[in-house]
Parts: C-alpha cells; structure tokens; sequence
C-alpha cells in the first residue's frame, strides 16, 4: 500500500507540475497575442473625429496594452491558487479513509470560509471575466452597441468592462451581465458594414423617382465603398406612407455612421430641390385640409 501511495503521490506531483507550466506558457502565449492583434488596430473610435488628445489611438493603445496585462496577471493570481488547491486535493485522496473527520472537515470550512469572504458577486464577475478572455465575444477596441449605446470596447477587466460610447462617456458593464446580455459587435469577424438608412415618403411621390434620387445620395457620399453598388428597397406600405431603405458598404463602422449622415443630408437637399413630400409633410398637409373645413 505504501508504494502505491508513493507511485500515486509522485505521479499527480509530477503531472501537476507540468500542468501547471504548460497553463502558464498559454497564457504568456495567448498575452502576447492579445497584445499583438490590439497593435494592429488602427481605430479606436466608433465616430472619426479630431480628438482634443494629441495622439488619440496612441494613447487608446498603450492603455488597451496596460488592461490586457493586467487582466492576464490577475487571471494568474486567481487561477494559481485554484490550482494548488484541486492539486493537493488530488495528492490527498489516497489519504482520505485514514484522516480524522475533524481535518475533512476543517478543509471544508476553510474552502467554504474563502468562497464567502470573497462573496458571490467578485466571484460571479471574475469567473465571467476569464471566460470572456478566452472565448472573445468581444476585445479590446471593437465596436459594439450594448443597451443602445454605440461605442468602442476600451477596457476588459477581470471584473468589468468598459465601452467608450461615440460621445466620449464611458459605459461600465459587470462582466458577468456582458457575458449574459444580447449585443451587436460589429468587428468580431471584420469592420464591414451594410449601413442603411431608413425613411418615408408620401404614396402622391413617384418612387422610381425616389430610388433615383437615393441611389444618388449614396453614391455622392465619400465614405462608400467601391465594391458594389448601392440598393434601394421599399420596406413596407403602411398608412403614413412607403417606407423605404437605401444600404450601401462601408469599411469600418466610423466610416458607416458617416455614410449613414452623408446620405440623409443628400436626401434631405434632393427632396427639397425636387420637391418631394415625405409621410411627415403628407400628413401635416392633411391636418391642415382637415382644420380649414372645420
């Protein structure tokens, strides 16, 4: 029995050791990716805009850098302790049937003890955070929309994480409530983007017309990419009037909020120039037939 302790205690110490090496070289590994992948990122807002700060990106950069070290250091610290712990939990089994119960339970308690020290909700948002850093439902300067606010991902910590909206306000979500919440992340495969703009028209407006003039405004705007054309389509026919889209390809989503308001300014110049009626001006119009027979 002795030797099969002894064979038992050396094997779990030994494979423990490599374990433990082989988790610390794929978390310097996967580090040093984070870091590598943040380098290459050349936007670190989700509207252009000429920042008060000299070197916006730059300063956007070093401080994503800073946040993924100190991420991975703490995923470290919390993770090595875990570790030990299932690790002589495991050196210990062979010994178990022989230990007084007043030890098991002393073991139990102080367990028990660390767990309620550290209370449910660090705990709950720590063990989010690692998930998050491993399975990258977002990163550091992705653009994403969370509850309705537009932003960049400034800051993943082991307990939150931070969305700088379009206006420079900075949105703090408990990484447990990101991991569970619904959100759109428009550069988690690339920054391409099919922006559309929606609006409405009266039904006494032609709307080949209409199409003309909204492909037209898309096509004038800068911020269009080249690689295919833009589409035009009526949404839906509703009492108010025909609702329609015109969508075109933008390269990033900064450069898709900028096609978006170039084409609503072009199609506010076109209808006023040719005089088009949209839902809005239909039914004042009505209103006022309506107030002049009263």
């Amino acid at each position: 029995m002795d030797i099969y302790w002894l064979t038992y205690t050396g094997a779990v110490g030994l494979l423990g050791i490599l374990i433990l090496l082989w988790v610390k070289k794929f978390l310097d590994r996967l580090e040093n990716y984070r870091k590598k992948s943040l380098q290459k990122v050349t936007e670190f807002s989700p509207v252009a805009t000429e920042s008060p700060e000299n070197s916006p990106n730059k300063s956007a950069q070093t401080y994503g850098i800073q946040s993924i070290q100190t991420r991975f250091s703490m995923i470290k610290r919390i993770i090595t302790p875990l570790y030990f712990l299932l690790w002589i939990f495991f050196l210990l089994i062979p010994f178990f049937p022989s230990m007084p119960t007043v030890v098991i339970s002393i073991l139990v308690a102080v367990i028990t003890g660390i767990v309620v020290i550290t209370s449910r909700p660090i705990v709950e948002n720590a063990i989010a955070g690692i998930v998050i850093s491993f399975s990258q439902p977002i990163r550091i300067g992705d653009t994403v929309k969370v509850d309705g606010y537009y932003g960049t991902i400034e800051e993943i910590t082991i307990t939150h994480s931070k969305l700088k909206v379009w206006n420079w306000e900075r949105y703090i979500i408990p990484n447990k409530v990101m991991l569970e919440k619904a959100f759109l992340n428009y550069s988690i495969i690339d920054e391409f983007i099919w922006a559309y703009v929606e609006f409405w028209i009266s039904y006494e407006v032609d709307v080949d017309t209409v199409e003309s003039l909204a492909l037209q405004a898309a096509q004038k705007s800068d911020y269009l990419l080249d690689c295919e054309k833009p589409s035009f389509w009526v949404m839906g026919l509703e009492e108010k009037g025909i609702c329609c889209w015109i969508a075109g390809w933008a390269s990033s989503p900064a450069n898709a909020w900028e096609l978006k308001t170039s084409i609503r300014k072009n199609l506010i110049k076109s209808f006023q120039e040719e005089g088009i009626t949209t839902h809005l001006q239909n039914i004042r119009l009505q209103d006022t037939k309506e107030l002049a027979k009263t």
